[in-house]
């Protein structure tokens, strides 16, 4: 069951907190993965466009 400190209400609904989410406000994207017992986590990305972002 997912936590409500996530604002979501269920397992169905952590789509809203987990993976890419953009936030118009300050223009960002983050990306949210649970994974507690992975060694490595692999995030691939795709160029679109001719902006290059900072992963940071």
């Amino acid at each position: 069951m997912a936590t409500r400190d996530n604002n979501v209400e269920s397992d169905t609904q952590l789509y809203k907190v987990r993976g890419a989410q953009y936030c118009k406000g300050d223009r960002q994207t983050t990306f949210r993965v649970y994974a507690p017992r992975a060694k490595n986590v692999w995030v691939i990305l795709t160029a679109f466009g001719r902006e290059e972002f900072q992963i940071i």
